[in-house]
């Protein structure tokens, strides 16, 4: 059975379609139509729609000669990684679900051009995470990597780029360096805590004495 609308090139969605057609669909992608073609249209371009479009799913011939005289549709499907399927429009279950909200996988690249092959960007990774975290409420992991050629630099250059660096840094402090402060700070604190918890203990106990033998 075909469609019930005529499908409009353009539209975009994630489309729900029946055997043997779910596998070639990407799960929740959203593709957009590109081309609506009848099968007499194919045939007299030359082309085999069964060969093409339905032979290859197992679909029997019973099933096309039905689509046909049932004027049903091939649809060209492209999703945004650019994978294009053809898809018989009675394979299909409907119009394509466009009111729901639609999620990209996302990137943030930081090119922080040629540094020295020994500096330690842990912290800075550490702090990249955390702001993202902080802004977008998303727990993600920074990858680190080179891009290009290894570039050898004379030692006056090193310094003098170097110099010129690290005057640039506003924040010698990392958060590491507070990490461990404030972890020093709180065993501080806890044994603080466990001297005055003996004291009030030993306290109590000479009260105790006391008021039991009253002198």
């Amino acid at each position: 059975m075909s469609l019930k609308f005529v499908p409009n090139v353009g539209l975009r969605g994630s489309f729900q379609v029946t055997d043997p057609f779910k596998g070639i669909l990407i799960d929740q992608a959203i593709y957009e139509i590109i081309s609506v073609e009848t099968i007499p249209s194919l045939i007299l371009r030359g082309e085999d729609p069964y060969a093409d479009h339905y032979e290859p799913y197992g679909v029997g011939e019973d099933r096309y000669e039905s689509d046909r005289l049932d004027n049903t549709l091939i649809l060209t499907l492209q999703c945004d990684q650019g994978d294009m399927v053809h898809i018989p429009s009675s394979f299909i279950l409907g119009l394509p679900a466009i009111d729901g909200v639609i999620y990209d996988l996302t990137m943030l690249g930081v090119a922080l051009g040629a540094l020295p092959d020994y500096l330690d960007l842990e912290e800075l990774k550490i702090k990249i995470s955390d702001l993202i975290l902080d802004q977008a409420g998303v727990d993600c992991t920074i990858v680190e990597s080179t891009y290009g050629p290894p570039q050898l630099m004379r030692p006056d250059q090193h310094r003098g780029m170097e110099s010129y660096r690290k005057s640039r840094v506003r924040n010698a402090e990392g958060s590491l360096q507070r990490i461990r402060e404030l972890e020093a700070a709180l065993e501080s604190s806890k044994a603080k805590v466990e001297l005055l918890e003996s004291y009030l203990i030993s306290i109590g106990i000479q009260k105790s004495s006391t008021e039991e033998n009253p002198t």
